[in-house]
């Protein structure tokens, strides 16, 4: 039964699935912010999502420019070669003027360790899908590896 007053956000548990630099930051961010409100955040990475947490292809991801509405261009222009990654350079140099890390950097050397307040973020990985795709554990960053894509 609700008594008006409303209880404050403990934990969030944030699912990225999208391995396009759009598709990672959204959740990277959201877990920072989070953790820095000393909210308790945990990120899972699931089928492509997981690129951001493989070592050698984290700080490779590109932007779509396929299929995508909001690069607010018709789609064959998104297809030209070199397209994706130019779209990705000015992205990265957008980012850099407003201080956001590469996404490696992001997950491996958080921006705020001297902060008291500082929540640890959570990492985790699905354990199917990364036994599906043959990545083993020692390829990621520090990720909990789930035995099943299902969240406690």
């Amino acid at each position: 039964m609700d008594n008006g007053s409303a209880q404050p956000i403990e934990k969030v548990s944030i699912i990225v699935s999208r391995g396009s630099l759009e598709g990672v930051y959204p959740g990277l961010i959201m877990a920072n912010g989070a953790s820095m409100e000393g909210i308790e955040a945990s990120l899972f990475f699931t089928f492509f999502g997981l690129d951001a947490i493989i070592q050698k292809r984290m700080n490779s991801l590109k932007v779509a420019t396929v299929g995508n509405p909001a690069m607010h261009m018709p789609t064959l222009l998104g297809a030209l070669p070199g397209m994706s990654s130019f779209a990705t350079s000015m992205m990265k140099k957008e980012m850099e003027k407003l201080d956001i890390p590469p996404v490696g950097e992001f997950q491996t050397k958080p921006r705020f360790l001297n902060r008291t307040d500082l929540k640890q973020i959570r990492i985790q990985s699905c354990g199917t899908n990364m036994m599906e795709i043959g990545v083993m554990p020692d390829e990621s960053i520090n990720a909990e590896s789930a035995d099943s894509c299902i969240l406690s």
